[in-house]
C-alpha cells in the first residue's frame, strides 16, 4: 500500500513539473545577436548597442537579419533596462555569441568591471566571445554587414572560432575562459582584435591580430603576423601558412602549409638564473614554391627545412621579445608553467615576476619536417 502511495505521488510531481517553467513566445522577447560596449559621457559611463535579430522578415529568402538598438546608463544592467524604452518584447541573450569591447573603454576601466553583467546572467552563455575593437568604437563592428551576412555578430564569431585552422592570425577566449585566465597566476590575456575595414567601397569587419592585456587593462596588440608566432610559442597553432624566403632572406617565396605542430615548454635554473625554453616540432605542406627546386632532392628539402626552422624560431623570438620590452605582459603563460611544475620555486619568484619577465631568457628552437611535396615519388 505504501509502494502505491509513493508511487501515485511521484506520477503527480512529474505530472506537474512537466512543461517550460518560464515559458515565452518569440513575440515577447528579442533575440541578442550581438553586445558592443562603448565608455560613455557625463553620468552616463556606457554606451551600449544591441545587434537584435529581426524575427519579421522573411527568412529564407533574405536570411537572418539584425537591426541595432542603442542604449545609455550608468551601468551595464542599467543600460540594458533602459533599453527596454524602444522595443515591446525583453532583451533575451540566450543565443548572443559575440560581446565588443572598445579600445577606449578597457584601457580605463577593469575587464573584470565590465563584463560582470555577462558573468552573473543566467540567459548569458559562458561559451560566447569576446572580441576588442581596435577601431574608434565598438558599436561599429555591428553596425555593418560582414562580407556574406547581415548579422555581423554571427559571422564574426564564426570566422573568429575557424581562424586557427586557417590563417592563425589571432586566437580567442570564451567568457568562461576569459574569467579563468584573469583569476590565473602567472598568465596575461589574449582576445582577438577587429575593425571595420573598406572592402571595395563598403565597410566589413575584419581580424586584425590580437589584444594584449596586462592584468585586466588593454596595453597594446599583436599584428595577425605576431599573433601566429605568438601561437606557436604557446602551443595552440592548428593550421595556416608559415611563408619565408627560400635563401634565408629577402622577401619571403615559399609558404608551408602546417598540417601538425607540438610545442614543448620547460625551464631550468643556469648560471643562477631562469631561462625558459620552447621547442616545436612541425609537420607541413610544400605548399607553394617561388624558386625553382627539385622536389626529389632530398638534399634541397632538408635545406628548406632548415631554413624554415631557423625563420620560425628567429620570429618567434621576436614577438616574444617584443611583448616583454613593450608590453610587460606575460601572455604566454611562463609564471602559469612555473606555478604549476614547481610551485615552491614560483612562491619565491612569484612578487618579482613583473620585473624578471621582461628580462628573461627565453631560448627558442624550431624543427620543420617537410611531410608532402604534393609530388609523386618513383
Amino acid at each position: 500500500m505504501i509502494k502505491k502511495i509513493m508511487c501515485g505521488g511521484l506520477l503527480l510531481v512529474v505530472i506537474l513539473c512537466s512543461g517550460c517553467w518560464n515559458y515565452r513566445g518569440l513575440n515577447e522577447m528579442s533575440i541578442v545577436s550581438g553586445f558592443a560596449i562603448d565608455r560613455g559621457q557625463g553620468s552616463n559611463l556606457f554606451d551600449v548597442s544591441f545587434q537584435v535579430v529581426d524575427l519579421y522578415g522573411n527568412v529564407k529568402v533574405e536570411g537572418i537579419n539584425g537591426k541595432l538598438l542603442e542604449a545609455h546608463g550608468k551601468t551595464l544592467f542599467d543600460a540594458c533596462r533602459n533599453a527596454k524604452q524602444y522595443i515591446v518584447g525583453k532583451l533575451y541573450f540566450g543565443h548572443m555569441q559575440l560581446v565588443v569591447i572598445s579600445d577606449d573603454m578597457v584601457r580605463h576601466m577593469d575587464l573584470l568591471t565590465i563584463i560582470n553583467l555577462q558573468m552573473k546572467d543566467a540567459e548569458t552563455r559562458e561559451t560566447l566571445k569576446l572580441v576588442i575593437s581596435a577601431g574608434d568604437t565598438a558599436k561599429e563592428i555591428l553596425s555593418h554587414e560582414t562580407l556574406i551576412g547581415s548579422t555581423s555578430a554571427f559571422d564574426v564569431s564564426e570566422y573568429i572560432e575557424a581562424d586557427n585552422r586557417a590563417t592563425a592570425s589571432t586566437s580567442y577566449k570564451q567568457l568562461y575562459e576569459v574569467y579563468s585566465t584573469l583569476k590565473s597566476e602567472g598568465i596575461d590575456l589574449t582576445l582577438p582584435a577587429v575593425m571595420n575595414v573598406d572592402n571595395n567601397g563598403e565597410y566589413i569587419a575584419k581580424l586584425c591580430g590580437t589584444a594584449v592585456f596586462k592584468g585586466e587593462r588593454l596595453v597594446g596588440y599583436l599584428s595577425p603576423e605576431e599573433s601566429k608566432y605568438f601561437l606557436f610559442a604557446v602551443g595552440e597553432i592548428e593550421g595556416g601558412l608559415i611563408n619565408f624566403p627560400a635563401d634565408g632572406q629577402g622577401r619571403d617565396d615559399i609558404s608551408l602549409e602546417i598540417h601538425e605542430n607540438k610545442t614543448k615548454r620547460s625551464f631550468a635554473i643556469e648560471d643562477g638564473k631562469l631561462v625558459i625554453k620552447i621547442e616545436t616540432k612541425t609537420d607541413v605542406f610544400l605548399a607553394e614554391c617561388g624558386v625553382p627546386i627539385n622536389p626529389m632532392d632530398k638534399q634541397q628539402i632538408a635545406a628548406l627545412e632548415q631554413t624554415a626552422a631557423q625563420t620560425l624560431a628567429d620570429r618567434m623570438a621576436a614577438v616574444i621579445k617584443k611583448v616583454q620590452s613593450d608590453y610587460g605582459a606575460d601572455i604566454f603563460g611562463f609564471g602559469n608553467m612555473i606555478y604549476k611544475k614547481n610551485n615552491t620555486l614560483w612562491k619565491t619568484i612569484k612578487s618579482d615576476w613583473d620585473t624578471m619577465f621582461p628580462e628573461l631568457n627565453v631560448v627558442v628552437n624550431s624543427k620543420i619536417n617537410i611531410v608532402n611535396s604534393a609530388y609523386i615519388k618513383e
